[in-house]
């Protein structure tokens, strides 16, 4: 015997290459009040980017003018307290690692160092404390490469108030990334020459500044004649992305320019433009613009022709070359746009999968592929909507890592969770936390239907909502509330995590008396399909996670002759879907039916006020089988990792198929299983005490008898002593559901619970009356007592005593079913409000009269051999001695006289 319980507790984003330089309006008068924007994507002259200050471990600072490789004239930021770096930390981008630079407090740094293109940092910043203290960064062309040059690789260039870059030799060039972002706000950029051989470029021949005297030579200017162009140029491409496929690709390239250059322009020219569009290298258009004085703007490109694109990665790239008297200014602009494929998740609106909103090409259907992918808004979750009704479905399903699909467990107790049926397979790339499949209080659990292949193994998260617990001060036999379950991994599955804190255990048939269950302990482990039962301090929610089960498998069942419970073998269903009762299939030598157990106390289940009872009381089964699930109340399902009970009558094998949980699978039957197409025809019966109530089924189909009909009878389990049970009683056993071809003589055992005082309920299908159209009785053994149940809601109250027979009651019929002709009785000669028939010797007169009578009933030679009398509206049975034969019966009121031909047969 084994103890289960913890022994320390109880017991691709898209990155956009975006290069902006941006200027205030303030630029003072050396540099002018415009700065031109030159970059992959814009253009832009005289626009305010501010920009904000932080500090994080990797920064540096400058403390004294100096050299940009002397150590002393830095502090680096370590994460707590500025410092003087380390030679093995090096100067601001000599290793990796740097964030942002600043040169402050009137410090000038010279750039002497020529960077390679991998040693990089964040941004620099250049800002002066007041007109006295300007800071610098000082450009000498002699400390560059062979071509003058020294090089920045970041991504952005600050030159805040009181800042400044100092050109101090001819040539001299600082170069920038063409992705960087230059922001001029207040500073200055100061040179000297004559020729324009003192610039500042993004990248390879981007010159954004070059210093000239005379204004010739393209691209070159005084920093004073910039400032009195007072021009605002802007080139900029977009499009939308991701795109959908199938959705146009619209690409909008507004080139404006608002100019009051006039004859002050260099050259003297008319200013206009030239541009190009291409995909790939490929030409999609081209053409020029002039403008004219003075002030105009001009929208220049509009291109929407690129419809229907398969999905894929597209690059468009913008020329733009401007031409101001004689300056010519080139700039080229990339944009990337992504074509998605139908069935990518969006994420756009909500978190609802059945919003066309949050999908390219809409909802799914089951000839999608699915695609979730990080970077949305929205992840899904898949609830139940009664506008698809059957969940949601896909072909395939691809979860990207970061993303995640949730299926939301039923809002209510009526209320179907959320299904997902992929109909071929899934590929989760998240891993456990990329699937979960939830639960809730007294709510169904999510579904998910998937057909991967074991190699191919999906990984989730399910969680069980665990309703039982554990009530120290309950009565004796009464403190434990056990939940039957099964795992819904793929096994062994450890017991911790998951189950920390509570008692698991394990049915073993083999064993007698109460060793019959094993107690697992932290080095046992939980299997696929095995079926254990669970306890804790207080419900709570169990999270399993790993892998995933879909495949079929064949369990050994056993039956030990000299077990407890010989034959009584606990399942558990291991699918994160359930099973279709009406779709299994049984082994040999078991019985077609599965047991569910209840859990929890009543007032889980209903109030004491007393409702209608369907055998959900805690101690006991519900029974259900193939031909009667999901019929009048009898369930159709077992729910993903509920616990079940199959019972054999020597050892087999009981195979699990995942066909059985397949929408719209196909029926399987086994050989011993028959039914009668047509709609059934059955009976309810509910009994109800104070507090506990049973239930059970009477079908009538012409295929079964009123011996064991596997794959329909279900065989009765008693459960507490608390509780009433109620069930047919065969010669060869007893039934919660009893099938047979006519429900004439048949016999009803009654167990009672806690109380005297009970009351039976009938409740009948539509086409019952039908087929018994001389009505329906229920006779009390006890009291000889007859009820005319014929209507659906008959009820018939009782009391109990301890010396009651189990064999409390029988049905009979007034007249055989038309379904069965096993037994034949006469109809009624005139009709009345008084009626008269036989079962067997036992003689039933139903007066619906308000007035008293009596019963002659005479032998075929005309003598009188029972004389009965009978009340005012009283349903009356009387045994009889008489032989066999037939009999007429006479029954009289004041008022009326009928005669009725009876027939007593062997």
């Amino acid at each position: 015997m084994k103890n289960f319980y913890p022994q320390i507790n109880f017991v691709q984003t898209e990155t956009e290459l975006t290069t902006r330089i941006t200027s205030s309006s303030s630029v003072n008068k050396l540099l002018g009040k415009t700065c031109f924007l030159r970059t992959l994507i814009s253009l832009l002259l005289c626009f305010y980017i501010g920009t904000s200050f932080g500090q994080s471990a990797g920064d540096y600072r400058s403390v004294n003018s100096g050299n940009w490789t002397d150590l002393s004239a830095w502090q680096r930021y370590d994460g707590t307290n500025w410092v003087t770096p380390t030679a093995a930390q090096g100067y601001p981008g000599q290793y990796a690692g740097t964030g942002a630079v600043t040169i402050q407090n009137g410090n000038n740094i010279v750039l002497n160092v020529v960077f390679a293109s991998t040693q990089t940092f964040t941004s620099l910043t250049i800002v002066g404390l007041d007109s006295s203290n300007w800071s610098a960064l000082t450009i000498d062309g002699t400390l560059g490469d062979s071509k003058n040059q020294l090089f920045l690789y970041l991504s952005q260039l600050t030159i805040n108030n009181f800042g400044r870059i100092i050109w101090i030799t001819n040539p001299a060039a600082l170069i920038i990334p063409q992705a960087a972002v230059l922001t001029i706000n207040g500073g200055e950029l100061r040179g000297n020459a004559s020729n324009g051989s003192q610039r500042l470029d993004l990248g390879d021949k981007n010159t954004i500044f070059a210093t000239s005297a005379t204004g010739n030579g393209p691209g070159t200017y005084t920093f004073d004649q910039i400032n009195a162009v007072s021009t605002s140029l802007n080139a900029l491409l977009s499009a939308p992305s991701p795109l959908c496929y199938g959705d146009n690709i619209v690409l909008t390239s507004a080139y404006s320019i608002q100019s009051n250059i006039g004859t002050t322009t260099p050259g003297g020219s008319t200013p206009g433009i030239a541009y190009s569009l291409l995909e790939g290298g490929t030409l999609l258009s081209s053409g020029t613009w002039p403008f004219a004085n003075p002030l105009q703007t001009i929208n220049a490109i509009s291109v929407n022709a690129l419809s229907g694109k398969a999905p894929g990665t597209y690059t468009y790239t913008l020329k733009i070359i401007t031409y101001l008297g004689s300056a010519i200014f080139y700039n080229s602009k990339d944009i990337t746009v992504i074509v998605r494929s139908s069935g990518t998740w969006l994420g756009v609106t909500n978190t609802d999968w059945f919003t066309a909103s949050n999908w390219c090409g809409g909802v799914p259907t089951s000839s999608t592929d699915v695609y979730i992918s990080t970077g949305v808004t929205y992840q899904p979750t898949i609830v139940y909507s009664s506008s698809f009704p059957d969940g949601a479905v896909c072909k395939s399903l691809t979860i990207h890592n970061g993303a995640k699909v949730t299926i939301a467990a039923g809002s209510s107790s009526t209320t179907p969770g959320g299904s997902l049926n992929v109909q071929n397979t899934i590929t989760n790339n998240a891993g456990v936390d990329g699937l979960t499949i939830k639960s809730a209080a007294n709510c169904p659990n999510g579904t998910l239907i998937f057909h991967n292949a074991p190699s191919a193994p999906v990984l989730a998260t399910v969680e069980m909502y665990n309703k039982a617990y554990y009530d120290p001060a309950g009565p004796a036999g009464y403190k434990y509330k056990w939940q039957f379950f099964g795992i819904p991994l793929q096994g062994p599955v450890p017991p911790l995590p998951t189950c920390y804190g509570s008692y698991v255990r394990e049915n073993d048939e083999s064993q007698q008396t109460s060793s019959h269950t094993a107690v697992w302990t932290n080095a046992s482990s939980l299997s696929s399909f095995r079926g254990y039962e669970i306890t804790q301090t207080s419900p709570k929610t169990l999270y399993f996670q790993g892998q995933l089960t879909n495949s079929n498998y064949a369990y050994p069942i056993t039956c030990s002759p000299s077990g407890a419970y010989p034959g009584n073998n606990i399942l558990g269903n291991s699918y994160t879907a359930a099973i279709n009762i009406s779709t299994m299939g049984f082994g040999d030598n078991t019985e077609q039916a599965v047991y569910l157990y209840n859990t929890g106390s009543f007032a889980d289940w209903q109030s004491n006020s007393g409702g209608t009872a369907n055998g959900t009381n805690p101690g006991q089964y519900t029974v259900s089988t193939p031909g009667t699930a999901g019929t009048g109340g009898i369930p159709a399902e077992i729910p993903s990792m509920q616990g079940f009970m199959v019972k054999c009558t020597a050892n087999s094998t009981f195979t699990f198929n995942y066909s059985w949980v397949k929408s719209n699978a196909t029926v399987q039957r086994v050989k011993a299983f028959r039914t009668n197409e047509q709609p059934k025809i059955f009976t309810i019966i509910d009994v109800q005490g104070k507090r506990y109530g049973d239930r059970m089924w009477i079908f009538t189909d012409p295929l079964c008898s009123h011996t064991f009909n596997n794959g329909w009878d279900g065989r009765k389990f008693l459960g507490s002593s608390l509780t009433p049970q109620l069930y047919a009683v065969e010669p060869d056993g007893s039934y919660q559901i009893e099938a047979v071809d006519d429900i004439n003589n048949t016999c009803l055992g009654f167990k009672p619970g806690e109380d005297a005082s009970y009351t039976l309920t009938f409740t009948h299908t539509a086409n019952t009356f039908d087929h018994y159209t001389q009505g329906i009785y229920l006779v009390d053994l006890v009291t000889d007592k007859v009820t005319n149940i014929s209507q659906s809601g008959s009820q018939y109250t009782f009391t109990v005593s301890s010396s009651d027979p189990e064999n409390r009651f029988k049905i009979i019929t007034g007249k055989t079913s038309k379904m069965s002709a096993s037994t034949v009785l006469p109809t009624t000669y005139s009709r009345s409000d008084i009626n008269v028939f036989n079962n067997g010797r036992t003689i039933i007169i139903n007066n619906n009269s308000s007035t008293s009578g009596q019963l002659s009933i005479y032998d075929m030679t005309g003598r009188l051999v029972e004389y009965i009398d009978f009340g005012a509206m009283e349903e009356k049975i009387v045994n009889t001695q008489l032989p066999f034969g037939v009999y007429i019966a006479k029954a009289s009121t004041n008022t009326m006289k009928i005669t009725k031909r009876l027939i007593i047969g062997k």
